[in-house]
């Protein structure tokens, strides 16, 4: 798994969330990837949101490279929020180990330094 930006944004609002069909009204996580679709204009070729069992992903390719994106925020804390970003392996590089996405990615740094820049987001955090 990639570097989890953990943040704060009272403008999301898990009551106005999409029913998660894997956990329902445990885990949530759109939010956050309408938003960066919204706002992250060099992410290209953005996939659709769909659920998955920690909450919500889509996958978007930047600067040639595609990545997978998942938005998370649970029952137990419905005002932390989530965003996991992990670059695309191919198979050798999963099967040595190489290529894992790290703090230093320049996605990682690009969609860090958006939510930094809106005054929406607050205690922002990195878990490398």
């Amino acid at each position: 798994m990639g570097p989890d930006i953990r943040f704060r944004n009272a403008t999301f609002d898990v009551k106005k969330e999409k029913e998660n069909s894997y956990n329902p009204g445990v885990v949530w996580g759109e939010a956050i990837l309408v938003w960066l679709r919204d706002h992250a204009s060099k992410l290209t070729d953005v996939s659709d949101i769909d659920e998955e069992d920690h909450g919500n992903f889509c996958s978007a390719t930047f600067d040639g490279q595609r990545y997978s994106f998942v938005g998370m925020c649970g029952a137990d804390e419905p005002d932390v929020w989530h965003l996991v970003i992990e670059r695309k392996r191919t198979f050798k590089e999963q099967l040595l180990g190489r290529g894992k996405t790290t703090v230093e990615d320049p996605c990682f740094t690009y969609v860090k330094g958006l939510l930094e820049a809106d005054a929406s987001f607050t205690d922002i955090e990195v878990d490398p």
